[in-house]
């Protein structure tokens, strides 16, 4: 049978062992993000979009004035 101080230092062992690996599970999803690349899918389609985006900043006629630089209508 263990006596009352070898059970208690056990259990301070394990105690220190559980929150070793919980900090070790908390740090592996930070370190896997970081890692992460993105699947050609994704890029393919984030291309797609940058140039469609372009194409129709490229369409806009810069001649209209903008609707915001009017001044505004007293209420009153």
């Amino acid at each position: 049978m263990l006596g009352l101080t070898r059970m208690g230092e056990i259990k301070t062992q394990l105690a220190a062992e559980a929150a070793a690996d919980e900090m070790a599970t908390a740090k592996a999803p930070a370190e896997r993000m970081t890692q992460m690349v993105p699947p050609a899918e994704l890029i393919a389609r984030m291309d797609r979009i940058e140039n469609l985006l372009v194409a129709l900043t490229a369409e806009q006629p810069e001649s209209q004035p903008s609707q915001l630089g009017r001044p505004l209508r007293k209420i009153m």
